[in-house]
């Protein structure tokens, strides 16, 4: 067996590092092909270390296949709460049986964070929405932007030492099992999204994400402008009346939900009845309003009038009782279970 690290995008091994998951998952119809273009775009090959850096790593063996991969990360603001740098492996894939080829790309992982005087590793993590091992659920949809792997990834992980750090959950709602529910609350306006408006949408995302979120162990806060290229990214995937945001008979923002049609079904089945609710925020101040009972309702509303069957809320730390509480207000049945896993070096 062969380790390589890739270290450019004119790198023919890259083909190697796309077609893996290609085998792995060709008999699974629920795993939802990735975007090696968007993929690629994750990849920095930087060296700076005041910027994010990557390294890309693929086992190949005798007979040039592929065996095993994952992403090295380092980002610069990944620090535990006393200062301590904290790594990231993400996009990690092996074939069954090939344990060794795992052990091969999490040694040379190892080496990478303790020459960069790494004390934690993190994984799977790509970012502050995209991270989880699913460990239960394999038999239900991977909605967007969601996780999906075989069921033997987790022992293969645990084998090699790393614990679950956290325990992570979804819930979903159906057409069948909803209860309808209308809250209103005195004094906030619950509305959709304006896309006519959208210096001002974001601005509120970006306030309340960072309000919310922000001091929260493994998020990273971003600037004004990184969350406006962020959104934008979205747009496309927006259905404006899917976006719910709080605020208050003057106009002070204090809570938003996001919801989105669920476009890998779109791709897979051409149709999309499904969707994703991919966050929900709200000040700590109002958190005993019923405000987020009033966002999904008015959610829930609009889903059942766009003729949505099904729809997904993740993720919730399963240590996080308030949302959880709240989907069962609304009918919604426990899903899909994840973990974030952790060592430390």
């Amino acid at each position: 067996m062969k380790l390589i690290e890739i270290n450019n995008l004119e790198d023919n091994n890259l083909n190697h590092f796309f077609n893996l998951p290609q085998e792995i998952y060709k008999n699974d119809p629920i795993w939802f092909p990735e975007n090696p273009e968007e993929i690629k775009k994750q990849f920095t090959f930087s060296t700076d270390k005041n910027e994010i850096r990557t390294w890309p790593l693929i086992v190949i063996n005798e007979n040039n296949e592929p065996l095993a991969r994952a992403v090295v990360i380092l980002h610069p603001k990944a620090k535990d709460k006393n200062g301590k740098k904290i790594g990231w492996i993400s996009n990690i894939e092996v074939k069954e049986g090939e344990y060794d080829s795992l052990k091969i790309i999490l040694d040379h992982c190892e080496n990478v964070f303790r020459n960069e005087n790494v004390k934690e590793i993190l994984l799977p993590k790509l970012d502050n929405q995209y991270f989880g091992l699913l460990i239960k659920g394999f038999d239900k949809p991977q909605t967007l932007l969601t996780a999906h792997n075989p069921d033997y990834y987790f022992n293969y992980l645990k084998k090699y030492g790393f614990k679950v750090h956290l325990n992570i959950t979804s819930v979903i709602y159906t057409r069948e099992t909803y209860i309808e529910r209308r809250f209103e609350v005195e004094g906030v306006k619950i509305r959709t999204f304006d896309r006519a408006n959208l210096k001002k949408e974001i601005a509120i995302y970006h306030y309340i994400t960072n309000e919310v979120f922000g001091n929260r162990y493994n998020y990273i806060p971003r600037t004004l402008e990184e969350n406006t290229a962020y959104v934008k990214s979205f747009l496309p995937l927006i259905d404006d009346e899917l976006v719910i945001i709080a605020e208050t008979d003057s106009g002070e923002p204090i809570g938003f939900l996001i919801c989105a049609p669920d476009y890998y079904q779109k791709i897979s089945e051409g149709k999309i009845d499904r969707a994703r609710i991919i966050s929900i925020g709200i000040l700590q101040k109002n958190h005993k309003r019923n405000i987020a009972s009033a966002m999904i309702s008015l959610l829930m509303r609009n889903l059942l009038k766009k003729n949505y069957q099904y729809v997904e809320g993740s993720i919730i730390m399963k240590t996080n009782l308030p949302p959880q509480l709240l989907a069962k207000r609304f009918g919604g049945k426990p899903g899909r279970e994840f973990v974030l896993m952790k060592k430390k070096l």
